[in-house]
C-alpha cells in the first residue's frame, strides 16, 4: 500500500465524491448512512489518517487556552453566515479577556479525542451532532469546558445556543396566513435532492431546523412536495412553481438564495415582494447592502457570542443548559401588494 493515501484516491475506490470523502472524514450531516458506513469501513480497512490534523493543533503553553472547532467555510470572514459573525465576535472578546483562542476545522472527532491529551482549557463547538455526544461527555468528564452553538438539537452533554428557528417560523405562518397565503414553499439551501426526502438531505441544521418547523406548524407541508433544495435542475424546477402558482407564500433560506428566486421570479414576470409574498432568514448582519426588499429573519450573533463567553468563563461552569434565542425581524423596503377581486377575496 501506498505511504500517503489521498481523499481523491479513497473517494475513486468508493465510487463518491471527494465532498462526500470530507463529509465522512469530518463527521458532517449530507450523506445517507450506507454511503457513510461503506466509506467509513473503508477508511478504516486502510488505516487512514489525515495527515494534516498534527499541524492544525497548537503546542498548548499554559494559559487559558479554547479551542473553537468549526468548518473551514466560517474562517473566510466576511460574515456571510451568522455562524461568522459569531465565530468573530467570540474571538475578539475572548482575546480581550486573555484567553488564547484557536480556530481548527476538519476532523472534528480526531480532534475532540486529542482534546483529552491537550488538555484546554475550553472547547467551543460550531457544529454539533449526536456522534460528537461521547467525546463531549469524556471531556467534560476530564474537566475541560465544553459548549456549543448552531448545532442540532439539544440533548444535554453540554451547554448549547442556538437561534430559535421553530419560533420564528410560526411568526413567518402567522404572516402568510394575515395575508390569506395557504399553500408556502420553501426555497432551501444546499441539498442532496432538489425535493429533500428526509431532513438529513439537507446538510445545513438550521435549514433543517426550519423545514422541521414547517412540517409541525402546517398539516399539509411535506419536504418533498413543499421544499426545494439548491441541486442540479433546482432552478428549473423553482421556475415550474413560480410559473405555475403552485405556492402563494415562499420562504427563502440564505441571502443567496433569496436572489436566485428574485432572479427567478423576476424571469416568471412576478416582483418580489410586490408580487408574491416571501419572508427570507439570513445573515445575523442587519445591514446589508443593497437593503433587502423582503422582511427577513436574523440570528443574534452578538448575544450568542456573549453565551458562549459567559459559559467558558464562568466561576462555575454549567452541564445541561439549552439557550434558545428567538431571531430578529426585519422589515423589508418594499411590501405585497394584496389583490382583490370583485368579491374581496385575494386573488
Amino acid at each position: 500500500m501506498k505511504s500517503k493515501i489521498t481523499i481523491t484516491e479513497i473517494a475513486a475506490a468508493c465510487g463518491v465524491t471527494t465532498a462526500t470523502v470530507s463529509r465522512v472524514i469530518n463527521n458532517q450531516p449530507g450523506v445517507r448512512k450506507e454511503v457513510r458506513k461503506f466509506v467509513q469501513r473503508y477508511i478504516d480497512q486502510l488505516g487512514w489518517q489525515c495527515s494534516s490534523l498534527k499541524t492544525r493543533l497548537p503546542k498548548l503553553s499554559g494559559g487559558k487556552t479554547v479551542f473553537i472547532l468549526c468548518r473551514s467555510n466560517l474562517l473566510n470572514g466576511g460574515g456571510r453566515y451568522s455562524s461568522q459573525e459569531a465565530l468573530q465576535l467570540l474571538i475578539e472578546r475572548l482575546e480581550a479577556e486573555g484567553f488564547l483562542p484557536f480556530t481548527i476545522f476538519g476532523q472534528t472527532m480526531q480532534i475532540l479525542e486529542k482534546c483529552r491529551e491537550l488538555k484546554p482549557y475550553a472547547v467551543v463547538l460550531f457544529t454539533k451532532n449526536s456522534w460528537m455526544e461521547e467525546p463531549i461527555r469524556k471531556l467534560i468528564k476530564q474537566g475541560i469546558r465544553v459548549a456549543a452553538a448552531y448545532g442540532n438539537e439539544f440533548t444535554g452533554s453540554c451547554p448549547q445556543v442556538h437561534s430559535d428557528y421553530a419560533d420564528a417560523v410560526k411568526k413567518a405562518v402567522r404572516r402568510f396566513r394575515a395575508l390569506g397565503c395557504s399553500e408556502i414553499g420553501l426555497f432551501a439551501g444546499n441539498g442532496l435532492h432538489v425535493h429533500p426526502e428526509t431532513l438529513e438531505d439537507l446538510p445545513m441544521s438550521w435549514v433543517r431546523n426550519i423545514a422541521e418547523a414547517l412540517e409541525n406548524s402546517l398539516p399539509d407541508f411535506s419536504l418533498k412536495g413543499n421544499v426545494i433544495s439548491d441541486n442540479f435542475g433546482a432552478r428549473g424546477e423553482l421556475r415550474n412553481c413560480l410559473e405555475n402558482g403552485r405556492f402563494d407564500g415562499w420562504i427563502c433560506c440564505g441571502r443567496s438564495m433569496l436572489y436566485q428566486f428574485t432572479q427567478e421570479a423576476e424571469t416568471a414576470g412576478l416582483r418580489v415582494p410586490e408580487d408574491l409574498p416571501v419572508l427570507a432568514f439570513s445573515s445575523g448582519n442587519l445591514e446589508f447592502e443593497p437593503p433587502l426588499r423582503v422582511g427577513h429573519f436574523v440570528s443574534q450573533t452578538a448575544l450568542i457570542a456573549d453565551q458562549l463567553f459567559r459559559w467558558i468563563s464562568a466561576e462555575e461552569f454549567p452541564e445541561n443548559v439549552e439557550v434558545a434565542l428567538p431571531c430578529l425581524f426585519q422589515a423589508g423596503s418594499a411590501e405585497y401588494k394584496t389583490k382583490t377581486n370583485s368579491g374581496g377575496k385575494r386573488e
